[in-house]
């Protein structure tokens, strides 16, 4: 049976529960007395007072979706894929939830100057104050921001999401419900197969990926997503530029030379002896590690499948020479199955950048504040050395006329002359 408390559980509600009732306190949606229960509240029923986020966990939750769309008492529903069933379930609550507040945050944008909005010079108090005064709008303060925020999205940006709980689209390894995926395993190889070659690639990745399914079982690799949060593209794309194989030969040394002894000789009166640790960084101890943590790795290996990690993976950008110049950080051509039209551009939001002033590899960095207010897109920098994408939409997700928008931007870049655009019709 499908319940609330089975929802809960599968995103974690009860571990947010503090958070969400000191939130909703906080924002006066409820009050509480001294043995902390709620005599008094305003939270309307259902979803919609709930924070944003959750919201979107919820909808980005495959197995969730799934379920409901069982339930759908329209039987047609239940013949559409899971990622359309999704985003008509996430529109209908944006409408049950937001639509007559985003009609009023519209009407009141329209009595400001848009380039004063968006160049971030108008003063807003006026708007705020009658915002506040509207029925409609009497959500949850920071529910209420993201809606301006999205409003604010959609009058200056170009490309912006198409909803307040629009989550990127990245295709990557961890599925979202809302969006379909590229690239996955056959069901009768889960969990067993190892050979990349053998994964279904069943739609487009985006710009700047393709369908890979990396060895998770030696080290982590970064996915996009980690990418943006991180702000910084580390060595090779991986978490940490040491193999783990190093790392985890460091850790026993450490535990078992300095550490350990260490701690022995303090609690007692044991006299440190200088063969122990001759004996500890000889070739036949480092030997035995090395072959303690190979098992470990052959281990992991073992249990590991292509299934654990398979989706659209960032191709790393390298140095190349064009037009007679040298460091110009280029996307490399994966391969022509499941890639998008615009291969040679990064991911939504990344930029294909030099590493640093004394580094001249190449690297992928999450886009700058002022990079993204912007929406930077196509060459840029010295010599049109980097290439950016500072906008978060993929090109198969943007409407025919953000497409064109888009294709402009690239071509008025350089873009056009380096690569085949698509040509719109």
């Amino acid at each position: 049976m499908l319940t609330w408390e089975r929802v809960g559980k599968l995103i974690n509600a009860e571990a947010n529960y503090p958070g969400e009732r000191e939130r909703l306190v906080r924002q006066f949606r409820i009050a509480e007395n001294e043995d902390l229960m709620v005599w008094q509240g305003t939270v309307r029923a259902g979803m919609c007072d709930m924070r944003v986020e959750m919201i979107e966990d919820i909808l980005n939750s495959e197995v969730l979706m799934e379920l409901f769309q069982k339930f759908a008492k329209d039987e047609s529903l239940c013949e559409v894929p899971t990622h359309k069933f999704a985003n008509m379930y996430l529109r209908e609550i944006e409408k049950q939830c937001f639509s007559e507040c985003s009609k009023v945050l519209h009407d009141f944008w329209n009595l400001i100057d848009d380039d004063l909005i968006c160049e971030g010079g108008a003063n807003m108090t006026v708007f705020y104050r009658r915002v506040a005064k509207r029925e409609e709008c009497a959500l949850p303060t920071d529910t209420l921001l993201l809606l301006v925020e999205q409003v604010w999205k959609e009058r200056c940006h170009k490309w912006h999401p198409p909803s307040v709980f629009w989550v990127y689209n990245d295709k990557g390894a961890t599925a979202k419900a809302t969006h379909e995926q590229a690239c996955k395993m056959h069901p009768l190889d889960v969990g067993s197969q190892k050979n990349h070659e053998e994964m279904l690639v069943q739609g487009m990745c985006p710009e700047g990926t393709s369908c890979k399914c990396p060895g998770t079982w030696f080290r982590e690799p970064l996915e996009t997503s980690k990418i943006r949060a991180a702000r910084v593209y580390f060595t090779g794309g991986f978490a940490s530029s040491s193999p783990f194989f190093f790392g985890d030969m460091m850790q026993k040394l450490w535990v078992d030379v300095i550490r350990d002894p260490l701690a022995r000789a303090w609690l007692s009166d044991f006299q440190l002896v200088p063969s122990f640790y001759w004996f500890l960084v000889s070739p036949p101890y480092l030997l035995i590690t090395a072959l303690d943590t190979g098992k470990v790795l052959s281990s992991a290996y073992n249990k590991w499948s292509c299934s654990d990690s398979v989706g659209c993976w960032p191709e790393h950008p390298v140095r190349v020479k064009r037009g007679g110049i040298r460091g110009k950080c280029r996307i490399p051509e994966p391969s022509p199955k499941g890639r998008s039209p615009l291969w040679f551009m990064p991911p939504p939001m990344l930029k294909a950048t030099k590493k640093g002033f004394f580094l001249r590899s190449c690297t992928l960095r999450s886009c700058s504040p002022a990079e993204q207010r912007i929406q930077k897109v196509g060459f840029g920098g010295s010599s049109s050395r980097d290439v950016f994408n500072c906008q978060p939409l993929i090109y198969a997700d943007m409407t025919a006329d953000q497409k064109k928008l888009y294709l402009l931007d690239l071509h008025e870049t350089g873009v056009g002359d380096e690569y085949d655009l698509p040509v719109l019709k």
